[in-house]
């Protein structure tokens, strides 16, 4: 499990016991041909061994080549054993009734009430998605083609305002009745023709559902 420093703490005890442990000593040196760092770090762990454990040992390079693989090969045995389970992904009990977030609500909720009666599910599950992103709702979509309330009022604000521009400079002006109403037609047009550009943009824009649900996700379920 590349845990040395576990592994050093028991050489040491071993060392402590016989301090011409082979095993022992070729694993520890190993470690420190790794990582130089814990020769420094380690140095207090081997205070109560004799001090010929801090020699050089005539141990052949066969041997200890040996010793190494058997090691690595249990290193690997029990990364086998501690390797984690894959979570299957869980999809929504109902399809979604139509492309809306009450919609969405209602469906998270069933999904909740499911996982909480199954025992082998978790809520660390993926949900899986997919059917219903390809899924097309047109009659349940909001229209873009039809002006939302907001923008019904704005647009009724905006010539109320230019209505009453229009009087208060036919009432002021004098010889100039012509003129004023020539710029109040040009700048309502001006205002009319931005509205039209937002509209033909917001209906050219599209909503990735998937990511948008992505984000409400904790870091550790993305």
């Amino acid at each position: 499990m590349n845990d040395y420093y576990s592994c050093m703490h028991y050489i040491s005890k071993a060392l402590e016991r016989d301090s011409h442990y082979t095993k022992g000593l070729v694993l520890r040196d190993k470690m420190y041909q790794e990582q130089p760092c814990m020769k420094r770090e380690c140095e207090l762990l081997f205070k109560y061994c004799d001090v010929s454990v801090f020699d050089d040992h005539k141990i052949t390079k066969e041997i200890a080549e040996t010793i190494v693989e058997e090691a690595v090969e249990i290193r690997k045995k029990k990364r086998e054993l501690l390797k984690p389970i894959p979570i299957p992904a869980v999809k929504f009990p109902q399809p979604l009734a139509s492309l809306t977030w009450k919609s969405l609500g209602e469906n998270l909720i069933s999904l909740y009430e499911y996982i909480n009666k199954h025992s082998k599910l978790s809520f660390g599950n993926h949900v899986d998605v997919t059917d219903h992103l390809s899924t097309t709702d047109e009659e349940n979509m909001p229209s873009t083609d039809e002006p939302t309330e907001m923008e019904t009022e704005s647009e009724n604000n905006s010539l109320e305002k230019s209505k009453k521009g229009v009087k208060r400079k036919r009432a002021g002006g004098s010889g100039g009745g012509s003129g004023g109403g020539g710029a109040s037609e040009e700048s309502h047009a001006k205002r009319r023709s931005a509205r039209v550009r937002n509209t033909v943009k917001k209906k050219e824009e599209t909503v990735n559902y998937k990511e948008l649900l992505r984000t409400f996700l904790p870091s550790s379920l993305k």
